[in-house]
């Protein structure tokens, strides 16, 4: 680790303290990062992952194994570690592209999202998703695309607490 955390650097704008990074240098970050990017678009390039129960789990056990060791080899440098603003950069624009990466897949190990789509937009219309199951005629003019086809149990009302039916409703 250059410098200390201590003393001033000469140039503040350069260097400065945060929480996470410091632990690798900015090869192994790119390093990490293109493994890591490697495995997320495993998901697009194997039918295999979404069928193989496996296979998802020893993709998930790679990932989850390398980033405890980044997260275990940033946190034994210290509470507050030195890191520039290049490392910095490439350790925001990787979570950005794995972020990216996995937005356009379909949901694997659950299909909950598409009822709290269907709940957002029952309510977007002014009707208690308490009140109807999606497979309700009431709510027939609803209907389109996947939804309710792909709900789980569409013959039920929604489980999902008032808070939860606000955030399904305001995204």
């Amino acid at each position: 680790m250059r410098g200390t955390l201590q003393g001033i650097r000469e140039d503040p704008l350069d260097h400065f303290q945060i929480p996470f990074g410091g632990g690798l240098n900015l090869r192994q970050v790119i390093v990490f990062g293109v493994i890591l990017e490697a495995l997320y678009l495993a998901f697009f390039f194997s039918n295999k992952l979404l069928t193989d129960i496996r296979t998802f789990i020893v993709v998930n056990a790679v990932a989850c194994i390398l980033l405890t060791y980044i997260v275990y080899k940033t946190r034994a440098v210290g509470r507050h570690v030195e890191c520039n603003t290049r490392r910095l950069r490439w350790i925001i624009g990787f979570a950005i592209l794995f972020r990216l990466t996995l937005l356009p897949h379909d949901p694997v190990a659950t299909d909950d999202i598409y009822r709290y789509v269907w709940d957002g937009k029952v309510a977007a219309e002014g009707i208690n998703p308490f009140r109807y199951a999606p497979s309700d005629p009431h709510l027939e003019s609803l209907h389109g695309g996947d939804l309710p086809a792909k709900i789980n149990f569409p013959k039920m009302r929604t489980i999902y607490p008032p808070l939860a039916q606000g955030l399904f409703l305001g995204s």
